[in-house]
């Protein structure tokens, strides 16, 4: 509740990603112990790990150059709101 709307919104990418890569090994992990072809193929941890990857340069790029922008611009909103804010008549 004490963070803001952008940086709620980094933290919550950020659960997504671990509650997806733990999620898919655990079930990736069930399928290896039950020694079923195609579904213990090498190659699913190898997506995992390229998609876990990928995402983790993805939310490094949100912190290091989205976030930044949006918090400026949120702050040029909130000092601006002041001199354009609408009088009662």
């Amino acid at each position: 509740k004490s963070m803001s709307g952008i940086k709620r919104k980094f933290f919550l990418n950020c659960v997504n990603l671990g509650l997806t890569v733990s999620s898919l090994g655990l079930i990736y992990l069930f399928f290896r112990y039950q020694s079923i072809p195609y579904l213990n193929w090498r190659l699913w941890p190898t997506l995992l790990v390229l998609w876990g990857l990928s995402r983790a340069v993805y939310l490094t790029y949100f912190k290091i150059k989205i976030l930044p922008a949006k918090l400026l611009l949120k702050q040029k909103e909130k000092s601006g709101s002041y001199y354009f804010r609408k009088r009662k008549k």
